[in-house]
């Protein structure tokens, strides 16, 4: 099965469904975001409806848990530039109270096994005992990569929602392969939910 692996959407989904659509046409029948999905970008309810209308699978970021708790960002956030207080302030001011219920229940990250593998995803460093797998998924940082070593793989998607050119990770679990995806981001055309 082709999974494609999603991170730092931050709230722009004109970026998401350019990401979600390539996906879609690259054979990805599941779909997982490692967080960060809404904070600074210009659409954070857009992004939260075209995530939860294409079933994807999402765990928590740093962006997400401030947004949607109250509390600030920890030290070393990654994010939009600029004012990361009056950011999160106007992302949560751009959300509904089921948004805000949806962004708390998020888990911060998640293992599962498929193929006689393990499989590990995290938005950053994760919850203790999480990291440990054949497979292992981190976001937060916005730079892709693909790493082999002789205990597995460890991936990271990059970022959705940084710039003109969005990235994501597509893997076929059985075979064990994995891409670095990069869609360029069509910004004269805005999302709909």
């Amino acid at each position: 099965m082709k999974i494609a692996l999603l991170a730092c959407i931050h709230g722009n989904a004109r970026a998401l469904a350019d990401v979600l659509s390539h996906a879609r046409r690259k054979g990805a029948e599941e779909i997982h975001a490692l967080g960060d999905l809404v904070g600074g970008g210009p659409s954070p309810l857009a992004t939260v409806k075209l995530l939860r209308r294409n079933e994807v699978r999402c765990l928590a970021g740093e962006w997400d848990v401030a947004v949607a708790t109250g509390k600030p960002l920890p030290p070393g956030a990654c994010g939009p530039a600029g004012d990361a207080a009056q950011a999160l302030e106007e992302t949560r001011d751009a959300l509904d109270a089921a948004s805000l219920a949806w962004l708390r229940s998020l888990p911060a990250g998640t293992r599962f096994a498929r193929a006689g593998r393990t499989f590990a995803l995290a938005h950053g460093h994760g919850p203790r005992g999480v990291l440990a797998a054949d497979v292992l998924v981190l976001g937060h940082l916005h730079t892709p990569s693909v790493a082999r070593s002789s205990t597995g793989l460890l991936l990271q998607p990059g970022a959705v929602g940084d710039g003109p050119e969005a990235s994501y990770v597509l893997l076929d679990d059985q075979a064990l392969a994995a891409s670095v995806e990069r869609v360029l981001v069509d910004v004269r055309v805005p999302a709909t939910a």
